[in-house]
């Protein structure tokens, strides 16, 4: 592996590190992915969720977003089998490629791509989802631009996965704040001690089912709660 490759994916991860929109983190690993591998002509990445793949949360052209879209209505193609994989999926001439008689020609005839690798993005036992990339000739992809493939997931899932939890927190902390808000009110209006003021919040919740948050939220914009004159 080049020693020029590691140090811009060193330079780009401490740009990244700055970045707290793990879309935006998606966007620039895909779009570092195109100009720093030989061979990709687009890359794509899309996260996992409890019935599969999401749809494709960067892209760096359309065509990448329509085989990311074909896998999901087909049920196959490398995306799918990378998330099961020990390693890389590759597939060096998508004209000649058993493995998905569905997606494979109809990838090749609406987008002009021959060559993908796709690799799974993960943090020790989670699976965070799917780097993929596209060439547009056979064998568009050596062996150094595999392992260079490899090396960019490793470093995109460390990034990705720290970028979620940060946002994470920060939407819990927000949450938080806002619940205590609303409960100061309640404490003021009614005399009432927080216990008591986080299950009045809690009740309205229930019996309007509206997220407690939603609640809160509406109670300290308007000083009104959801179905209820608090």
């Amino acid at each position: 592996m080049s020693d020029s490759f590691a140090r811009r994916l060193a330079d780009v991860g401490r740009r990244w590190a700055g970045i707290d929109s793990v879309a935006d983190v998606a966007s620039e690993v895909a779009d570092f992915a195109t100009v720093s591998i030989d061979g990709c002509a687009a890359g794509r990445i899309s996260f996992v969720r409890k019935d599969g793949q999401a749809p494709s949360a960067a892209y760096t052209e359309d065509g990448a977003r329509r085989a990311g879209e074909l896998q999901r209505r087909l049920g196959e193609g490398p995306g799918n089998d990378a998330l099961e994989a020990a390693g890389p999926v590759y597939a060096n001439d998508l004209d000649h490629e058993p493995r998905w008689p569905a997606w494979a020609p109809r990838t090749v005839l609406g987008t002009g791509y021959h060559s993908v690798v796709s690799t799974r993005l993960y943090v020790q036992e989670r699976t965070l989802g799917v780097l993929e990339l596209y060439g547009k000739g056979a064998d568009a992809f050596s062996e150094q631009a595999l392992e260079q493939t490899e090396l960019l997931a490793a470093h995109a899932s460390a990034h990705l996965a720290l970028t979620d939890l940060v946002q994470n927190l920060s939407t819990a902390l927000s949450t938080r704040t806002v619940i205590g808000q609303a409960e100061g009110i309640l404490m003021e209006r009614y005399q009432l001690d927080a216990v008591r003021a986080f299950a009045m919040l809690r009740r309205v919740s229930q019996h309007t089912n509206t997220r407690l948050a939603e609640v809160a939220e509406e109670l300290v914009h308007t000083r009104r709660t959801p179905g209820a004159d608090a």
